[in-house]
């Protein structure tokens, strides 16, 4: 029987050892595992904000070369009083090119072309100050008391 002890000391000897020194080396890499991916998750979503600031940034530039080019458009500016102001309207209304006058179809010519020239444009339009709202869709529902002067 001493000489199984003195051969389980022995092996005990050499397998703990190992153990301890396996569970050491596990350790390490699993902490230097995450500390990688942390680094990489940091060093990718600072990227993917970067680029968003991107998207972002030609969005609003898009929009502003827009209502920059349609502020020059003659008829756009002289677009006052031309269409229906919704701002004591108690119920929703709607909004039809059909309905409008020639003048103020005028207007609405090139809200159309800037949304067609630009897919990612849901809709053009330009307020005026009596509240009223030329729109580059064919037909919309305006709901009561929409007041275009009043939009910030």
């Amino acid at each position: 029987m001493k000489f199984a002890s003195v051969k389980i000391r022995v092996l005990l000897g050499i397998i703990i050892p190992l153990l301890i020194m396996a569970g050491g080396v596990t350790g390490i890499a699993v902490w230097k595992m995450r500390a990688t991916a942390i680094e990489d998750f940091t060093a990718k979503s600072q990227q993917e904000l970067s680029l968003f600031g991107l998207y972002v940034s030609e969005m609003i530039s898009t929009a502003q070369n827009t209502a920059r080019a349609l502020s020059h458009n003659v008829n756009v500016r002289n677009g006052l009083g031309k269409f229906p102001s919704f701002a004591k309207a108690t119920q929703e209304t709607r909004y039809r090119h059909e309905d409008l006058s020639p003048e103020a179809r005028a207007v609405v010519g090139p809200l159309r072309n800037m949304q067609n020239a630009h897919s990612h444009l849901a809709e053009v339009f330009v307020g005026y100050r009596d509240g009223s709202y030329a729109s580059s869709l064919p037909e919309v529902r305006v709901p009561a008391g929409t007041d275009m002067s009043a939009r910030s």
